[in-house]
């Protein structure tokens, strides 16, 4: 039994659905659907296509499409939101390719900003067990909740949900 690789591809677009080894007879039933067909070979999806039964590169545009489409069904995790603001939206712009309304999004995305910029919440928690002592920690604990409020406040004014 030979191992091969495969590509399944949409028929009308020419997309490619997903790549694989498998024996070369079971090639054909890689296709699981009546808009695919398979080829043997092997292919990048993100940036080659299927034209008639040749593996192609993708433009320039398709490949910046298939980039932001990618992009825009998960949130860009590599934001430093301690950044002052203008380099923040500066950050989104470019991680969406210029392809968004970047104050639309931070309102539309508000909470998940929030949860990065929040301070640890382990700092509060020390704040009440200091809290809950006697002597000097007390004071400590005060002055430590304080600031950690202050954060969390500053937090939700930097980020409004409205």
């Amino acid at each position: 039994m030979k191992i091969a690789n495969f590509v399944v591809y949409d028929i009308t677009t020419g997309r490619i659905i997903r790549t694989g080894t498998c024996p070369r007879e079971l090639i054909p039933l890689q296709v699981t659907s009546e808009n695919e067909w398979v080829m043997e070979g092997t292919a990048n999806a993100a940036t080659q296509k299927i034209e008639g039964t040749s593996v192609v590169e993708k433009s320039m545009a398709e490949k910046d499409e298939e980039l932001y489409t990618q992009r825009v069904k998960k949130f860009p995790t590599h934001l430093d939101v301690s950044l002052p603001d203008e380099e923040l939206n500066k950050q989104i712009s470019d991680y969406f390719l210029g392809r968004v309304d970047v104050a639309q999004w931070r309102l539309d995305n508000y909470a998940y900003l929030r949860r990065r910029a929040y301070p640890p919440v382990t700092e509060y928690i020390d704040s009440q067990v200091k809290m809950a002592m006697s002597g000097p920690e007390v004071a400590e604990g005060q002055k430590q909740l304080a600031t950690y409020l202050a954060a969390c406040r500053a937090v939700k004014e930097r980020f409004p949900s409205r």
